[in-house]
């Protein structure tokens, strides 16, 4: 199934937000494409890594960061920002309610009910996306996922952050027979890798948010003495922005075993996977809309949408 609709369409960014840096990055950059994405809201997910104590500490220093970068695009109050799970799933048929779930399943609905297409770009475990699906298994008719995780099929190495956090909600989702489409982060959107001078000499607005996100990339890499980072988030928002940037072919949705294997199938639901991304449209595309933003706004707020 692939449902085409009029833009800009209706889309919930789930995001573990202080992960890393490239969440960010994706927020700003939907914020900046109105006449593709209408943001109705941001829901934050769990994580546990060096940076959280907890699963759930990740999604509230997430849901802070997500208050934290609407402030600096004009946009705080406006759009709803909604905290997610506290945990992990504990299984691929126990959902964790939250107010991101609830609130996921709510804005399918009203989208739906307006002959519109959730979209839900998912840039972090599953937990929220899947627990929504588990909630109000209706709503697997009324979106579209756009996920980043997991590697490449063909690749014998899966054991990448978004997917490991939560296996469960991954097969949930691979399972639901909604629409999806899977960006794998190794063997694809590995291309979408910058360097300091590059960022450094596109992302020149001069405005609030484009300070933040050149000084949280370069104390990233500071902090890890790297010379580039792969902003793999921003694949999920390219993927509407510059279409033409992405190779897809369609595939029966490969089973996820619980070792983090995929194994393809061919009798399954069919699911869009990306195959390749060209990084340099993408990356013209973002800073375009980045100065655009600044100019258009001076640094206040993103345009009306």
């Amino acid at each position: 199934m692939s449902i085409q609709q009029a833009k800009p369409v209706p889309m919930i960014l789930d995001t573990d937000t202080f992960n890393e840096i490239d969440d960010q990055f994706a927020l700003v950059y939907a914020l900046c494409s109105p006449e593709h994405w209408r943001v109705a809201g941001v829901t934050a997910a769990p994580f546990l890594n060096a940076r959280s104590d907890s699963a759930g500490d990740g999604m509230r220093k997430s849901h802070d960061e997500i208050l934290r970068i609407l402030e600096l695009m004009g946009c705080r109050g406006r759009i709803p920002a909604c905290a997610g799970s506290t945990r992990f799933m504990e299984g691929k048929r126990r959902a964790v309610e939250s107010h991101a779930a609830g609130f996921i399943a709510e804005a399918a609905r009203r989208a739906n009910a307006r002959g519109e297409v959730l979209h839900i770009c998912a840039i972090a475990a599953l937990t929220n996306v899947a627990s929504a699906l588990l909630i109000d298994p209706e709503i697997r008719r009324m979106i579209r996922i756009i996920w980043l995780g997991g590697h490449r099929y063909d690749m014998g190495r899966n054991d990448e952050f978004n997917l490991r956090q939560d296996v469960a909600a991954a097969q949930t989702v691979f399972d639901s027979g909604c629409e999806l489409w899977h960006l794998p982060c190794l063997g694809v959107v590995q291309a979408l890798r910058i360097g300091r001078e590059e960022l450094d000499r596109e992302l020149d607005g001069g405005d609030r948010a484009s300070e933040y996100l050149r000084s949280i990339f370069h104390e990233f890499l500071d902090r890890r003495e790297l010379k580039d980072k792969v902003l793999w988030d921003i694949s999920t928002i390219a993927s509407l922005t510059v279409p033409e940037a992405f190779r897809f072919r369609m595939l029966s949705a490969p089973l996820l075993h619980d070792d983090m294997r995929w194994e393809l199938t061919s009798g399954r639901h069919r699911i869009r996977v990306a195959e390749h991304v060209d990084r340099d449209p993408v990356f013209t595309d973002l800073f375009r809309r980045l100065r655009r933003n600044a100019e258009l706004c001076g640094g206040r707020h993103v345009q009306n949408f």
